[in-house]
């Protein structure tokens, strides 16, 4: 095979063995580590890159706030006999310890029906949810969580991949795994 022939199939076969890989999601904290830990591989520069993803705010359909628990029970029981699912709205579990001001006293604990990455969406449920007989439910925003960083080899070779998978490391949030979104 001439010489122009046999770069042109070798490049042909490296692209073809090129495999998306990330770790994450990392907070902007945690990221440095998981960064450092990557720089000991010592990959060919340009084998990984920063990645930072901005999550947009949560829509729900809320069915209000239950003040105590025989309030929730008759809330639930009125929302079972309308045929609507609904989970119970618990901010520790929502949003951690770091509860934004004013969303604590306004939703929780209380009632969702669903949740919508769009308005529109939730609107929609929404008037689906009276026309089933529904009275006094809402759509509530949740505030946009914190923006999650990945590490992506967005084209890793046959080596990166060996190195990437085997890295084992704590701050790595789990290790490398077949990218999930483009």
């Amino acid at each position: 095979m001439a010489p122009v022939a046999a770069s042109a199939a070798i490049r042909t076969a490296q692209n073809q063995a090129a495999l998306c890989l990330e770790a994450g999601p990392f907070t902007e904290d945690s990221v440095q580590a998981a960064e450092a830990a990557l720089v000991e591989l010592e990959l060919p520069a340009g084998t990984w890159a920063r990645r930072t993803v901005a999550l947009g705010p949560q829509f729900l359909v809320y069915a209000g706030r239950v003040a105590d628990e025989a309030s929730r029970r008759r809330r639930e029981a009125e929302l079972q006999r309308l045929g609507l699912s609904f989970e119970l709205l618990d901010v520790t579990s929502e949003l951690g310890p770091e509860v934004p001001a004013g969303l604590a006293p306004g939703l929780a604990p209380g009632l969702v029906l669903s949740r919508h990455a769009e308005r529109s969406a939730a609107d929609a449920a929404l008037a689906a949810a009276a026309s089933a007989g529904l009275r006094g439910a809402r759509v509530a925003e949740l505030p946009a969580p914190a923006p999650q960083v990945w590490l992506r080899a967005a084209r890793a070779d046959t080596a990166a991949q060996v190195a990437l998978l085997a890295a084992q490391t704590p701050a790595l949030a789990g290790g490398f795994r077949a990218c999930t979104a483009p």
